[in-house]
């Protein structure tokens, strides 16, 4: 009884003392009871493969996330295989280049092609993808003949890739045009006309043609060079202007006769 005694009066001490201490209340914050569902769905799914099934009575949806796709299972679209075959005709710069046979029919099909003294003048994106390759032949073969140089590469590559992109490119044009950025076709000598209509192989300008080229050269009519008084009228100019141009047409075509054809 006696050791009984004593160690409960040590544990009474014990106790004193520790009453004696003053523990401070701790203050619990306040979180927002708004839902963020995104959150609430990630930790949800973190949490879901380490808790037993059927937890909780009302099973919360599954995150939302991207369906995987295979690597194997992509299909890269046309539109990139192009610009890929662009990019490394220009890094690689082969010696040879797959460019069409019949070149010079494919050209004799556009009925306007604008030629090789007048620069691309296309920057925009959107521009570019409408760009014609046909009847920008002659601009798009300057671009690449100009830009052998390192500093005008990657203003070559934008603007060649981007027209590589459209879904209505020529790509057998815009090969070949490419082609000029080598070296054997880098010294050919191209013809001086800005433009040519309705191209083709060994042929001749048309009679209208020459002739509407003449015609501005003629002697103007000169109302002065009219009788004026009271009797003359509207008709009788009409007349005497019908009557000057009758002598510049044959005029005209005896010009026209006498350039080559």
């Amino acid at each position: 009884m006696m050791l009984f005694g004593r160690w409960s009066n040590v544990f009474l001490q014990r106790i004193k003392h520790l009453a004696s201490i003053a523990v401070p209340r701790i203050q619990v914050p306040e979180l927002d009871s708004e839902d963020v569902l995104h959150l609430r769905q990630r930790s949800h799914a973190r949490r879901q493969p380490y808790e037993r099934l059927k937890l909780f009575e009302n099973d919360l949806d599954s995150a939302l996330d991207h369906p995987y796709e295979a690597r194997h299972g992509w299909l890269n679209p046309t539109g990139t295989n192009r610009v890929y075959e662009i990019a490394q005709l220009i890094n690689t710069r082969p010696c040879q280049v797959r460019t069409p046979s019949n070149l010079r029919v494919l050209l004799e099909k556009v009925p306007y092609i604008r030629g090789y003294g007048t620069p691309l003048t296309e920057n925009e994106i959107t521009d570019l993808l409408e760009l014609n390759v046909s009847a920008e032949w002659g601009p798009l073969v300057t671009l690449c003949r100009s830009s052998r140089r390192s500093d005008c590469r990657e203003d070559l590559f934008f603007r060649m890739a981007t027209v590589a992109f459209s879904s209505n490119v020529n790509m057998e044009l815009l090969r070949s045009a490419l082609a000029f950025l080598l070296g054997k076709l880098n010294g050919l000598s191209f013809p001086g006309p800005t433009d040519y209509v309705d191209f083709g192989t060994n042929q001749t300008p048309a009679f209208t043609n020459v002739k509407k080229l003449v015609e501005p050269y003629c002697t103007p009519f000169n109302p002065n060079q009219c009788p004026t008084g009271s009797g003359s009228t509207a008709e009788q100019w009409d007349n005497i202007s019908k009557q000057h141009k009758v002598p510049c047409q044959k005029e005209c075509e005896k010009v026209t006769n006498m350039l080559p054809q």
